[in-house]
């Protein structure tokens, strides 16, 4: 359909790369320009991983960073992104438990956090269905992280994708530095209803806190929960 377009794509974000492409897809040529580390994608709240093959494809298994308190979901996110990729790399890192506004480690040990193999707890039996790990549940039982601590560790991410149950303003608070210098483009699907409930939080102040940092937001959807990309005003 496309096969005499040709595309340069100067983008850093998921959403450009998707859009290109469904383009090469149908028949263009996509020539993408990447800075030269490439873009860093974090997938704050992985769940069983189904969309973390989809991030995968799109900036690659080795610069894709996977989050998930839930010890149970990680064979799964393992056995999917072996059946989806056949990658034999795991991601570029991947961290076992809650991103917050705070560090806590409940236990003494090393913070749960792997880089280039996966977590000891991917190497457990699949499940059909668990429950989650909050910070207002499970914060005495799971290590806490700030997302600034979690980069000295890791890296910075140049993108994020967060999904996290109504605990959205608490992940971008504890990413305050990142936001401030990195300047990832931001992906948050928000949760009203379960924000104020379990942390007193409402969307105006998520959206009055991406403000301050000079971001503008987009309303992308709304289903059980509302979808914003966040773009940094200035860089």
């Amino acid at each position: 359909m496309f096969d005499e377009l040709k595309i340069v794509e100067l983008g850093q974000g998921v959403s450009a790369a998707y859009c290109t492409k469904l383009f090469a897809e149908l028949g263009a040529e996509v020539i993408k320009v990447e800075p030269p580390e490439g873009d860093v994608l974090w997938d704050v709240g992985a769940e069983s991983g189904w969309c973390s093959i989809i991030y995968a494809r799109l900036v690659g298994p080795s610069h894709l960073v996977l989050i998930e308190p839930t010890p149970e979901f990680w064979p799964n996110i393992k056995a999917t992104w072996l059946r989806n990729h056949g990658y034999g790399a795991p991601p570029r890192a991947c961290y076992q438990g809650l991103l917050s506004d705070r560090d806590a480690m409940p236990t003494d040990g090393p913070w749960p956090v792997t880089q280039s193999v996966w977590p000891e707890a991917a190497y457990g039996d699949l499940i059909e269905r668990t429950s989650y790990r909050y910070i207002h549940e499970h914060a005495a039982t799971t290590a806490q992280l700030r997302a600034d601590h979690l980069a000295d560790l890791i890296g910075p991410p140049t993108a994020l994708t967060i999904d996290v149950e109504g605990a959205e303003l608490l992940v971008l608070r504890g990413a305050e530095r990142i936001l401030q210098r990195v300047r990832p483009k931001v992906w948050v699907s928000v949760h009203p209803d379960l924000a104020l409930r379990d942390y007193g939080t409402t969307t105006d102040d998520l959206m009055g806190y991406m403000a301050e940092l000079g971001y503008t937001a987009e309303h992308l959807a709304t289903d059980h929960e509302t979808h914003y990309y966040f773009e940094p005003r200035w860089t």
